[in-house]
C-alpha cells in the first residue's frame, strides 16, 4: 500500500502521509477548491481519492472500474467546473469526478491505452493520448462527450499546453520493434487547443517521453532518451564474453544502456555521433 505525501514546499517539511489504499498513478491539485486528486488502482477496482490539500485529509473515495492493473490512470482537472479527468489504461475509458462531491458523473470510451492527459481550460477541451496507436481523444470538458479522434504520431506518451497560445504538443516516440520497444526518431504533434485540429508536426532527437510548455517564454521542453537505434541483429555485434554475460535477445539493447556503468559516456558519444551505428558509439565508449 503507497501513502499519499504531504510536505511544505519553502523547507520540504514532511506534513502528512496518507494511506490510499492502493497502488497510485497521477494526480492533479485544484488550487481554486484547495483538493488533491489522485487515481489509484487495487488489487479488485480502480478508485479516485479527493483529499484536502491543506491538511491532505481524505475527503471522497470514489469506484471507477473494476479492471485493476499495475498503477493508477493519469489526471486532469479542469478548475472552473471542479472536475476531474482520470484514464482508465486498462478499459480504454475516460471517468470523469464531481470533486466536491466524489461523485462519478459519467464514463466515455477514448483511443486505446489513455496514457497521458491534458485539460484546456480557456477553451474547455481535453485532450487524452492513446500510447497504443498514434492517435488523440479530443472531449468536451463539460458534457464528457468525444468531439473528435486526431491522427497524430507513433506511439503518443505525453501532452502538454500552452493556454496562451491556445496550443496542445503531443510527444509521440516513433517507430517501434517488433517487440514494441520504441526506437525513434521522435516527433512533436502541434493541436488547435480548440479544434483539437493537427497543425503542424517537427521531429525530435532520441526517443521523447514527456513534454512541457513554459507559456511566459513560449517553449517546448522535450525529455527524450538518446539514440536505441534499430535493434535487429542485437546480439551479433556483442563481443563473446558480453553475451555470455547479458541473456541478449532481439529489441532489449536498451537493456546495455541501464545496466552499464558507463551509461554517462556513452551518452556523450552517441548523440554526437548519428553517422555511427548505436553498437559502434557504445564499442569506442568501452
Amino acid at each position: 500500500m503507497s501513502p499519499f505525501l504531504s510536505a511544505e514546499h519553502k523547507t520540504g517539511t514532511l506534513l502528512r502521509a496518507v494511506a490510499l489504499g492502493g497502488h497510485p498513478g497521477g494526480l492533479a491539485v485544484d488550487s481554486r477548491r484547495a483538493r488533491v486528486i489522485v487515481a489509484v488502482v487495487t488489487a479488485t477496482d480502480e478508485r479516485v481519492v479527493v483529499l484536502d490539500e491543506r491538511g491532505a485529509r481524505l475527503l471522497h473515495t470514489t469506484i471507477i472500474g473494476r479492471t485493476p492493473g499495475k498503477a493508477g490512470g493519469a489526471v486532469a482537472v479542469d478548475e472552473r467546473s471542479g472536475q476531474a479527468f482520470v484514464t482508465q489504461p486498462n478499459s480504454g475509458r475516460l471517468s470523469i469526478i464531481d470533486t466536491g462531491r466524489g461523485a462519478l458523473l459519467r464514463t466515455s470510451s477514448v483511443v486505446s491505452g489513455p496514457y497521458a492527459i491534458a485539460a484546456v481550460a480557456r477553451t474547455g477541451r481535453i485532450f487524452v493520448v492513446g500510447a497504443n496507436g498514434a492517435s488523440v481523444s479530443v472531449l468536451d470538458a463539460g458534457t464528457g462527450r468525444l468531439l473528435r479522434t486526431v491522427a497524430v504520431g507513433p506511439l503518443p506518451v505525453g501532452v502538454g499546453i500552452d493556454p496562451r497560445a491556445d496550443r496542445v504538443y503531443v510527444a509521440c516516440q516513433g517507430a517501434a520493434t517488433t517487440a514494441g520497444l520504441p526506437v525513434g526518431p521522435g516527433s512533436i504533434t502541434v493541436l488547435d487547443a480548440r479544434s483539437g485540429a493537427a497543425l503542424d508536426s517537427r521531429s525530435v532527437r532520441g526517443v521523447p517521453v514527456a513534454v512541457a510548455v513554459d507559456p511566459a517564454t513560449a517553449r517546448i521542453v522535450v525529455a527524450s532518451r538518446g539514440g536505441m537505434g534499430d535493434s535487429s541483429g542485437a546480439a551479433t555485434w556483442a563481443p563473446g564474453w558480453l553475451r555470455r554475460w547479458l541473456p541478449f535477445l532481439p529489441g532489449f539493447r536498451w537493456v546495455l544502456l541501464i545496466r552499464l556503468k558507463d551509461v554517462r559516456l556513452f551518452a556523450r558519444v552517441w548523440p554526437k555521433t548519428h553517422d555511427v551505428a548505436p553498437h559502434e558509439a557504445f564499442q569506442r565508449s568501452i
